[in-house]
């Protein structure tokens, strides 16, 4: 297995006070809400002249999940109404989520029927459009750290670098080494750690989803990007429209790396904001740091956390 040079937990902090320490102890701890695209909530348009109340083909719910990635609560609900079910973003797992959801309008009798311990779906409207990722304006987080001291770091950053989240690249950062092969075109060695990864037998590289083949190059421009912001460079994510000098020396990568026309894949690269200044309330008491906050989308919350208990352990998980 390749390592990578740098890890989310080795990039330098902004703040000189020291950190609040701190950790999230229980799925109730991260709260997570999701800020649609004003369109999808529009509930009245106007048609021939006349205001009218909008009855589009797709449902629009909420859904909020608990110990699940978005991507299991999906499939069981998609499971139960047998349609395809549109979401937004990917919500972390160690958390309590809400996040909207679109289906087929004529499935909708089929959500009275649902019933899941860790997921619940409530109907919020209708909608002429599917729900699709991308279509946030982003989140907002309510976050409890326990066991967290008293500092002055949140006076002194109004400003946060705008790194990817650990979750990003995955335990060991082997999301990130899998892209790495994959744009090296060491297709071989990437699917025997995807293999490994999954516990799982394609047969060739090509018989993996293409959705999750993409992801893994993501991952690996996401590093680069948090690499070159860590070092004080001009940031900007990697592909084939540019890859900066330090890129080019440290990978051996070029422009023409990122088109993987044997995998019919390509993947752009640009521009991506580097700090966020996030509005953070905050209350201190018994030990416990309260943050509420919201973020536009794209950025981690886990990214603004790391920054402000200068930890890359503040989350406690327990066995699920």
């Amino acid at each position: 297995m390749i390592k990578l040079t740098k890890s989310q937990e080795t990039l330098r902090y902004l703040g000189e006070s020291p950190g609040t320490g701190g950790q999230v102890k229980s799925p109730e701890d991260f709260i997570v809400e999701e800020i649609v695209e004003p369109k999808f909530l529009r509930k009245y348009r106007i048609l021939g002249g006349k205001v009218q109340p909008i009855e589009g083909r797709y449902t629009l719910a909420i859904m909020r999940k608990k110990l699940l990635t978005t991507e299991q609560a999906v499939k069981r609900l998609a499971s139960h109404l047998k349609a395809d079910v549109g979401y937004a973003g990917l919500k972390d797992k160690f958390a309590v989520t809400s996040q909207y959801v679109t289906f087929p309008s004529n499935y909708e009798p089929l959500l009275q029927t649902f019933h899941d311990d860790s997921v619940s779906v409530e109907k919020i409207g209708r909608t002429d459009r599917q729900i699709s990722p991308g279509d946030l304006s982003g989140n907002r987080f309510t976050i409890t750290l326990h066991g967290a001291k008293p500092t002055r770091i949140l006076e002194e950053l109004q400003a946060f670098p705008n790194y990817f989240g650990p979750q990003r690249f995955g335990a060991g950062g082997r999301n990130a080494e899998i892209g790495r092969l994959i744009v090296r075109r060491r297709f071989d060695e990437a699917l025997k750690e995807i293999n490994d990864m999954y516990k799982t037998r394609f047969a060739g590289i090509r018989k993996v989803d293409k959705k999750r083949l993409k992801f893994f190059v993501h991952a690996y421009q996401s590093l680069l990007f948090n690499e070159m912001l860590a070092s004080g460079k001009a940031a900007v994510i990697p592909g084939y429209s540019f890859v900066p000098p330090f890129v080019r020396k440290k990978e051996g990568v070029q422009e023409q790396d990122f088109k993987i026309r044997e995998l019919s894949m390509s993947f752009r690269g640009g521009s991506r904001d580097l700090f966020v200044q996030p509005n953070i309330e905050h209350s201190y008491a018994n030990k416990k740091l309260t943050l509420k906050f919201t973020l536009p989308k794209g950025a981690y919350a886990t990214s603004i956390l790391r920054e402000i208990t200068k930890s890359g352990d503040f989350i406690r998980r327990t066995k699920d």
